[in-house]
């Protein structure tokens, strides 16, 4: 955009993005990162968003827009044929609970694609991501976990802050919105303890947490 004096700005009429999660958790172009430690469900938690998100229906009290949008929901650590084990048991409880619309609903609009080696640091890396988001049309993509797609050091801001700026490249170019897994550090500070980090606690050079619109952090409990 170029520079606009304020009364020009004032009398220009936005469209504004469209929410992917309400209360305005998810916009779309925005990027969200949901992150706990080892064994906190966190990619558990990231299929049940992308079934809400999929079906129309509320996540965690938050609504996602009732037609229901597409997801590709992209996993790098998970093998294909233990990813298909873990979605066929979620997809066997979400048949029990969901009318027959929203299952159908569910299995057309989310799209699941497991690759161990893409890093979006790279050219090819992030030219796949765009191939696929330009062919599917997803509102929102999953990636799962965030660090295996960093080629160089994730404690180096300079190597964290080449994948960010490819993704926000790519969200400038497709009306597309980003959602990422990620592990939290290693801590001698127990998570019942009331020294909180807020999100400095999150693996990795601190870029994440200022980068990205919207930080959800999964705390296991009993």
């Amino acid at each position: 955009m170029e520079p606009q004096r304020l009364d020009a700005f004032l009398k220009w009429k936005p469209n504004y993005p469209e929410a992917i999660i309400g209360g305005g958790v998810l916009y779309a172009r925005t990027k969200m990162i949901i992150y706990g430690r080892y064994k906190a469900l966190k990619s558990m938690t990231l299929l049940g968003l992308g079934r809400a998100i999929a079906a129309g229906q509320p996540w965690m009290g938050f609504d996602t827009p009732k037609k229901g949008n597409k997801v590709l929901y992209l996993q790098l650590e998970i093998p294909h044929p233990l990813l298909h084990k873990r979605l066929t048991k979620m997809d066997t409880a979400w048949d029990a609970v969901d009318v027959r619309d929203l299952t159908k609903r569910i299995r057309e609009n989310l799209y699941v694609w497991t690759e161990p080696f893409l890093k979006l640091d790279r050219a090819e890396g992030i030219g796949t991501l765009k191939m696929y988001v330009e062919k599917l049309e997803p509102a929102v993509v999953m990636v799962d976990p965030i660090y295996k797609t960093i080629s160089g050091n994730i404690l180096d801001p300079n190597h964290v802050r080449e994948v960010c700026d490819q993704i926000d490249i790519m969200l400038s170019e497709y009306e597309v919105s980003i959602v990422f897994a990620h592990h939290a550090r290693k801590s001698a500070i127990s998570e019942d303890s009331s020294f909180d980090l807020g999100s400095d606690d999150m693996l990795g050079a601190a870029v994440f947490s200022y980068w990205a619109d919207t930080v959800v952090k999964i705390v296991k409990t009993g």
